[in-house]
């Protein structure tokens, strides 16, 4: 395998620091870029950057579009295959304008990894997932058991989620000074927490009823008292590994530091919706069962706006476009609905019209 090209790397290196300065993109999305520029540069066999021609990526393409997962066999998703083409026609643009390489590389030469229509509709289509309904929550969050200290921190978290609507990677980065019980509120302030785009928004508890507040006011004052937790330490502290008598780790105690990322926290509720009987439930999922809630609340347009907010939110639109979509049960259900009231609205019609004739008649 070649070895990586240095000047490439160098250009790679201002290109990810242009996004995280100039555009304030997230540690993912940079992450993600990378990967996409070592993944067109090793199919390159890693050639200078600079001695670019658009045969490369013709060649790219058809090795990229071909190739399948090691785990599976199969090919990559369109979804994967239009992030990674993305990425590279944004860094190509921006590589078109600096010294050094837009006399090799034009503007136009980027669109060349634009993914095509087929591919983007297929990759930006809704999949199926399971999004719980209020109810089902309530009831994973009811049987989540509460003896140890971890047991009492996952329900709590799970509590927050429904009650709160945060984003995983915010909730892992809280810290015990962001939540307000009193005021019954979340500072998401994104100097401090990883809000997307570090933006700065304080969100109110949702009214979803159930015993979500109360769980997680005893978590607060658990923290604040017993555990002598401050305001600068974290809201949910990962877990400490310990050694039991018999040798082995267990996991029954805290750290006194936060999660570095959301793979534990996803595996709390991976495991909590397991044990109640449900599929997998995602953090982020709990977004759109607060989105689909509001619909149920047949909210006033005031109330719509309060509630898009409380989920960091600039525009209702983005609440009802991304967040509070229809199953294809509630789809259909609705479209039954209104055949059933118009169909009772017709025949309340025939009858009126059928008395007012029988009215008319002699005796």
């Amino acid at each position: 395998m070649p070895k990586r090209n240095p000047e490439n790397e160098r250009i790679k290196q201002c290109y990810l620091q242009h996004l995280r300065r100039s555009n304030g993109y997230s540690n993912a999305t940079i992450l993600s870029a990378a990967a996409a520029i070592d993944r067109f540069n090793e199919m390159n066999g890693h050639k200078p950057l600079k001695r670019f021609h658009l045969r490369q990526v013709m060649a790219f393409r058809e090795r990229f579009e071909a190739e399948t997962t090691p785990k599976s066999g199969k090919l990559l998703s369109k979804s994967t295959i239009t992030t990674n083409l993305k990425a590279l026609r944004k860094f190509f643009t921006w590589l078109a304008e600096q010294p050094g390489y837009k006399s090799r590389i034009k503007f136009s030469d980027a669109d060349y990894f634009t993914p095509s229509l087929q591919d983007e509709r297929i990759a930006r289509s809704t999949r199926r997932q399971f999004v719980p309904t209020l109810a089902q929550v309530h009831t994973v969050i009811d049987n989540m058991p509460s003896s140890t200290i971890v047991e009492r921190r996952n329900r709590a978290l799970v509590s927050l989620t429904i009650l709160v609507g945060p984003r995983g990677a915010a909730t892992a980065s809280l810290r015990l000074k962001h939540i307000d019980m009193e005021a019954r509120l979340l500072n998401q302030d994104g100097a401090e927490v990883n809000t997307k785009f570090r933006k700065t928004f304080k969100a109110g508890f949702y009214p979803v009823g159930g015993e979500a507040e109360r769980i997680v006011r005893e978590w607060v004052t658990e923290l604040r008292g017993d555990l002598g937790f401050g305001p600068e330490e974290p809201l949910f502290p990962k877990t400490m590994r310990t050694l039991n008598q018999q040798g082995k780790f267990e996991h029954v105690e805290l750290d006194r530091a936060p999660w570095r990322n959301t793979e534990s926290l996803r595996k709390v509720f991976r495991q909590a919706f397991e044990a109640a009987g449900f599929p997998y439930a995602s953090p982020h999922s709990f977004r759109h069962t607060l989105g689909r809630l509001a619909y149920e609340r047949n909210l006033t347009m005031a109330e719509w706006k309060a509630w898009s907010q409380n989920l960091g939110h600039a525009e209702i639109m983005t609440t009802i476009t991304n967040y509070a979509k229809m199953s294809e049960e509630e789809q259909l259900r609705t479209l039954a609905g209104i055949g059933e009231k118009h169909r009772k609205s017709d025949d309340r019609e025939a009858i009126r019209k059928l008395k007012a004739l029988a009215a008319q008649l002699p005796d």
